[in-house]
């Protein structure tokens, strides 16, 4: 599984978002920033409806994808200004709609615990659980996300 890219260090830095009622983690590794105001979305016909549009960020066309949709949750907020994660995956930028940004947290090999779910669910990208005292998160594989959900969007 492709979620610890710098499997030497001992420890590994997550954010934490909430989608729902969910708590979810993203390694840091792939993310670029997070953007908390966002104008001018450019909707693209014929896109998935998880799939928001496109927003021009620092001169880069950043597609926006909205995994509340895609996880068919309750979406709490749905006013602007949206929270956005822009995460770089394999050197292409893609925007997170997420509820809320939680924190950064430190992840030692003891705190993690790695599954697949796929194998059960398809489309889950759960890779494992953090558990941190009385926290629990989600680690989601954003890599394989991206890798396989924008892939099928350009085959249609």
């Amino acid at each position: 599984m492709d979620i610890e890219p710098n499997n030497t260090e001992k420890i590994q830095k997550y954010l934490t978002f909430s989608l729902g009622e969910e708590i979810y983690a993203i390694n840091i590794f792939y993310i670029q920033e997070v953007v908390q105001h966002i104008e001018n979305i450019i909707k693209i016909h014929n896109s998935p409806d998880y799939i928001l549009g496109i927003v021009d960020l620092q001169n880069k066309a950043i597609p926006i994808i909205d995994l509340r949709i895609f996880y068919q949750l309750p979406i709490k907020n749905n006013t602007k200004p949206y929270i956005m994660i822009i995460v770089n995956v394999e050197d292409c930028f893609y925007g997170i709609l997420v509820d809320t940004i939680l924190d950064i947290i430190d992840v030692t090999q003891e705190n993690l615990t790695l599954f697949d779910l796929e194998k059960i669910i398809l489309q889950n990208y759960i890779a494992g659980l953090i558990k941190i005292e009385n926290a629990t998160f989600s680690i989601f594989n954003i890599k394989k996300f991206i890798q396989e959900e924008i892939t099928k969007i350009h085959s249609m």
